[in-house]
C-alpha cells in the first residue's frame, strides 16, 4: 500500500478512532466496582443491577423512574413508540423463561426483553426467537421490543429470517462513545434527575464500570481491527517506515534548531550535539556552554523529546544545586525573565517546557515558538554580556 493511500483509508482512521478512545478512558477504571477482578465478571452480574434499576418496586426507591427514562431513550434513539402507559403496572423479572430481564405488563399484556451480552456469553441457536415464542405465544404478552444489550465495538444479535422479530430487535451497546450507547442515552440521563444520594452513587459507580470493561474490549477490538487491515492492505512495510521516520523525529528537530541557529549562538562559545536514553525513549540535546559571568559558566540544553515536548535548561555545571539555583536566578533576574522559567532544572537550575498540549498538537509552532524564545533569551545575555 502506498503511503498516500494508507493515510487517507477511512478503514484505518476509524481504527485509530476507536484507539484513540480507549486510551482516554484509562481513568475509569479507578471506582468500587472495578476494585474486584471477580464480581463485574460474574454472567448474572450485570443483569442483576440492570433489574434492579428497571424495576419499578426496587430498593432504589425512585418508582417507575429508570424504566420511564429507558423507555424515552429506546422511543428517542432506536425507532421504538412504546406507550409508557402500557407499562404502569410493570414487572421485571429475572430468568423467567430463561430470559435475562422480562418486563411485562398484566394489564395491557406488553412486554419488553432483554438479551444482556455485557460479558459476551455465546449465543445460542435460536435464542431470541424462542425468547419471543415464549413472551407472545406462551404467555400471550405483546413483545414491544427486544434489547440485544452487547459491551460495545461492532458485536450484534444473530441475524433472523422472521421478520417481525427484526423490526423489534435492537442492538444496544453498553459503551461506545456514542449518545445512541446505554451509557450515554441512559445511565447518565438518570443521573441528571433528582434522585436519592445512595442511588446516585450506585448509578454512577455502575456507569464507570461500563465505561472500564468497554475500553478493555474496544481495546482488544482496535487491535484485532488492525491485525485484519494489515493482513488484507499489504500495509505493514508502509507502516514501519513511517514507525522509523516518527523514531527519527527527535533527532530531525534537534538538527533542525541547530540549522536555524546557523551559528549565531553568543555569548556562549561552544556548541554540540548529544542524546539521552530515557524511560520515554530517546532526547536529542543541542548543547551550548561556557557563557562566563563572575565565576560561573552557564550552560542550555534545548532538549527535544520522542512525545514532541521540548525543554530548555539553563543551568551552571560544575557547582551544587544550591549554588546553580541562586546564580540561574540571580541571571534570569537580571535580564527580568525569572518568571518565564521554573525551578527543578538540570543540576539545580531553571527550566522552560515547551508542551504539545499547549500547541493544540501543532509540533511546527511549538518549534517556533521555542527557537523564538531561544533567540530573544540570547539577545538578553549578551546585552548583559556587553555591559561588562
Amino acid at each position: 500500500m502506498e503511503f498516500l493511500e494508507l493515510v487517507n483509508n477511512p478503514d484505518l482512521h476509524k481504527i485509530l478512532q476507536d484507539f484513540q478512545v480507549t486510551k482516554q478512558l484509562k481513568r475509569v477504571g479507578f471506582n468500587l466496582l472495578t476494585l474486584s477482578s471477580y464480581t463485574s465478571h460474574l454472567e448474572n452480574f450485570h443483569s442483576d443491577v440492570i433489574a434492579v434499576l428497571l424495576n419499578p418496586k426496587g430498593l432504589h426507591g425512585e418508582g417507575h423512574l429508570f424504566l420511564d427514562l429507558l423507555i424515552d431513550f429506546l422511543n428517542q434513539n432506536h425507532d421504538t413508540q412504546i406507550d409508557k402507559a402500557n407499562f404502569k403496572n410493570a414487572i421485571v423479572e429475572r430468568e423467567k423463561g430463561r430470559i435475562d430481564i422480562w418486563i411485562t405488563d398484566k394489564v395491557s399484556k406488553k412486554a419488553i426483553i432483554v438479551e444482556n451480552k455485557i460479558n459476551n456469553a455465546p449465543d445460542q441457536k435460536n435464542q431470541i426467537e424462542r425468547y419471543h415464542d415464549f413472551s407472545a405465544n406462551k404467555k400471550g404478552y405483546d413483545v414491544c421490543c427486544i434489547i440485544y444489550l452487547y459491551l460495545g465495538g461492532y458485536k450484534e444479535a444473530p441475524k433472523t429470517e422472521n421478520e417481525a422479530i427484526k423490526s423489534l430487535l435492537k442492538n444496544i451497546a453498553a459503551y461506545n462513545d456514542k449518545p445512541i450507547d446505554l451509557y450515554n442515552g441512559w445511565l447518565l440521563k438518570s443521573l441528571t434527575q433528582n434522585i436519592h444520594t445512595d442511588t446516585y452513587t450506585f448509578v454512577y459507580q455502575y456507569s464507570k464500570l461500563i465505561q472500564h470493561l468497554s475500553n478493555n474490549n474496544m481495546n482488544m477490538e482496535a487491535k484485532e481491527a488492525f491485525y485484519d487491515f494489515l493482513s488484507t492492505n499489504n500495509a505493514f512495510e508502509t507502516i514501519q517506515t513511517i514507525i522509523t521516520l516518527r523514531n527519527g523525529l527527535a533527532e530531525y528537530r534537534a538538527q533542525r534548531f541547530f540549522d536555524s541557529v546557523n551559528g549565531q549562538y553568543a555569548p556562549f562559545t561552544k556548541i554540540y550535539p548529544a542524546n539521552d536514553k530515557t524511560d520515554t525513549g530517546k532526547t536529542y540535546h543541542c548543547c551550548f556552554e561556557n557563557f562566563k559571568r563572575d565565576d560561573n559558566a552557564f550552560k542550555i540544553d534545548v532538549v527535544f523529546h520522542q512525545n514532541r515536548d521540548a525543554v530548555l535548561q539553563l543551568w551552571n555545571p560544575g557547582k551544587d544545586s544550591k549554588d546553580q539555583e541562586n546564580s540561574t536566578v540571580k541571571l534570569l533576574e537580571e535580564i527580568g525573565m525569572p518568571s518565564e522559567f521554573s525551578k527543578g532544572g538540570f543540576g539545580g537550575g531553571m527550566k522552560k517546557a515547551f508542551e504539545i498540549s499547549d500547541f493544540s498538537g501543532n509540533i511546527v509552532e511549538l518549534d517556533k515558538e521555542l527557537l523564538n524564545f531561544f533567540k530573544k533569551l540570547l539577545e538578553a545575555f549578551s546585552k548583559l554580556q556587553s555591559k561588562v
